[in-house]
């Protein structure tokens, strides 16, 4: 069975299955560094996601492949093909528990990740705060009075003191 495409269909799931536990791994992580607002090891963690992510999208475009040179879509009905067409195989149950919990797997990530950017947003405001208060005001910002002590809005050379 393992050169037969539900064969091959079962490695790449397992495959795609190992990956995405260490990307959900990752955003556990992930999370608990925003929480903590540790930058570098969000940015460790976020490096190590990325890389498990695209191996998960070489891995479904391999399944894709596989899915179409063997006469099926490449979409969920031609995964439900493929099963049928392996019906009588005893693996089949298997692979496809595998599969729904494939699926099942990339939509938490899925959640997880889109959680984990709501927290990157708050950080970021966080920081642009913080930094906005050590920021000293540039020359530009200073306003400039008129002589009825109205702030002036064109730019001048001339601040309050020197007026």
């Amino acid at each position: 069975m393992t050169n037969s495409p539900l064969g091959v269909f079962e490695q790449l799931v397992d495959q795609q299955l190992e990956d995405l536990e260490i990307i959900r791994r990752c955003l556990v992580g992930e999370s608990q560094a925003f929480s903590e607002r540790k930058v570098p090891k969000i940015t460790v963690i976020a490096e190590k996601k990325a890389k498990h992510a695209e191996r998960v999208n070489q891995l479904t475009a391999h399944l894709n492949r596989l899915l179409t040179t063997s006469g099926y879509s490449a979409d969920k009905q031609g995964v439900e093909q493929l099963f049928v067409q392996y019906a009588s195989d005893p693996k089949v149950t298997d692979v496809k528990k595998k599969w729904q919990k494939l699926i099942v797997l990339t939509r938490k990530c899925q959640s997880d990740n889109a959680e984990n950017a709501g927290f990157a947003s708050v950080v970021q405001q966080f920081y642009r705060e913080a930094l906005s208060i050590l920021t000293p005001q540039t020359t530009k910002s200073q306003a400039t009075y008129l002589a009825d002590g109205m702030a002036s809005s064109e730019k001048s050379n001339r601040s309050l003191g020197s007026a």
